[in-house]
């Protein structure tokens, strides 16, 4: 399979991959989901940029039950890689909100999914599993608070919407659309369980 990444077969990759598998919980923040995103940087047509390799290996690299996850991904590059990861960081930082700014890439790159109505269901699975597992929280408590995430990270979406290049603007559109769905599923799913 080609893939978007220069990295992945280098020692930081390596380390990032074991760091992403070292915890079975994680059963979307994991190694699978670094590879969809290198996955939607080709199919996007992304050019190359050694920046967003380092910001897409290890943007979740830290994924647990304690906060600052994407600060602490940005330490863990920072301290693993052997460039200067400044310009790195300042991309995984951006998926702290995920809110719409001049350079989105990365913030595309990772709700990219919501592009994908296939992705809907599984990944909604995988989320509840993983969260379930890290926070010791039941079903219906995951997704009350899955619903009430997706809707603040829309709602940052389309209010940010007026800082984004048009050429963003309908990826978006498309990945609101996606989060609306998700939030619709989850919300069956509570009420069948309630």
């Amino acid at each position: 399979m080609k893939t978007w990444s220069r990295i992945l077969d280098s020692d930081l990759g390596k380390k990032a991959q074991a760091a992403y598998d070292a915890n079975p919980a994680r059963r979307y923040h994991n190694w699978a989901h670094v590879q969809r995103i290198y996955w939607h940087a080709e199919q996007m047509g992304l050019p190359y940029d050694p920046d967003l390799d380092l910001a897409i290996l290890a943007h979740d690299v830290i994924y647990d039950a304690l906060p600052d996850k994407e600060e602490r991904s940005a330490q863990w590059l920072s301290t693993h890689a052997d460039v200067d990861a400044t310009a790195a960081n300042t991309h995984i930082r951006k998926t702290i909100t995920h809110t719409p700014s001049a350079d989105n890439r990365m913030v595309l790159l990772d709700l990219a999914d919501f592009q994908h109505p296939e992705c809907a269901a599984p990944n909604l699975d995988r989320i509840a599993a993983e969260s379930m597992a890290l926070y010791d929280v039941t079903m219906p408590q995951f997704l009350q608070a899955n619903i009430a995430v997706m809707k603040t990270i829309g709602d940052r979406i389309k209010d940010g919407m007026g800082c984004a290049p048009a050429t963003d603007k309908a990826a978006f559109k498309r990945i609101c659309a996606g989060i609306n769905s998700s939030i619709s599923l989850a919300q069956d799913r509570l009420t069948n369980l309630t």
